[in-house]
């Protein structure tokens, strides 16, 4: 899965490094609704293509398929340190935890969760907590984006799963790095009715963004999370960022 640095000889008594790009994960998790799984592939589809209009051939983009939590964090832990930019999780989700479904259970435990305890009450077998990810494989200003409903749900702004990724991301040296959820529930229907499936689009609604457990997207209204539609700027975030 990781493709690891490293040189290769061009010539006798040469050697080239080899470039390693920074990967951006796309992440479709697996669910009882077939109905549910292929939206989720959809959006995936469509967020690869504008990647991929956007960035260029600057990182290397990666869909992933995970079936449950353990296999999520087995992927993101594979990969070299300072390798991943950025991560996006296509999956139904609440405050405490990223559902995931191997087993027909919508809501089993076989997601990624906040905490040990959080997993072993939902009561899986394949699933895993976040604390299990090596943070490290991401870059310094690495973005992690929940798709998801209520990743970090507005009556809990200190007590959600976003923000406790924001804690770890920044314990783990990366200064710069952020997570982005929804405050409420959500779709994909960023157009209304009208959205047709190669429009299909989770980030639209109230999103809060979190560096190390604080919010640096608070509102001119006192809100503390933006309604801005699509990709967020990175640059713009950062710059936020003390």
């Amino acid at each position: 899965m990781a493709n690891k640095s490293g040189i290769t000889n061009q010539k006798a008594n040469s050697i080239i490094p080899i470039e390693v790009k920074k990967v951006r994960l796309i992440v479709v998790c697996q669910h009882k609704k077939e109905r549910d799984t292929n939206t989720f592939k959809a959006v995936q589809a469509n967020l690869t293509r504008e990647y991929a209009a956007k960035f260029g051939s600057k990182y290397e983009i990666v869909n992933v398929y995970a079936p449950n939590g353990e296999t999520l964090v087995e992927i993101i832990n594979s990969y070299d340190e300072d390798r991943i930019r950025s991560m996006d999780i296509l999956s139904h989700s609440n405050h405490k935890a990223i559902f995931m479904s191997e087993d027909g259970d919508l809501w089993g435990g076989d997601g990624l969760y906040i905490s040990n305890w959080q997993q072993f009450w939902a009561g899986g077998i394949d699933g895993a907590d976040i604390g299990e990810i090596n943070f490290k494989n991401f870059t310094n200003n690495a973005r992690i984006e929940i798709h998801g409903c209520n990743g970090a749900k507005e009556e809990l702004p200190n007590d959600n799963i976003v923000h406790d990724i924001s804690v770890l991301l920044f314990n783990s040296g990366k200064e710069k790095s952020y997570a982005i959820g929804h405050t409420t529930k959500n779709n994909p229907n960023i157009k209304g009715s009208t959205t047709k499936i190669n429009e299909q689009d989770y980030r639209h609604n109230r999103r809060a963004i979190y560096h190390n457990g604080s919010i640096i997207n608070k509102q001119s209204d006192g809100n503390y999370s933006t309604k801005q539609k699509g990709h967020l700027d990175e640059a713009a975030i950062e710059a936020k960022i003390p």
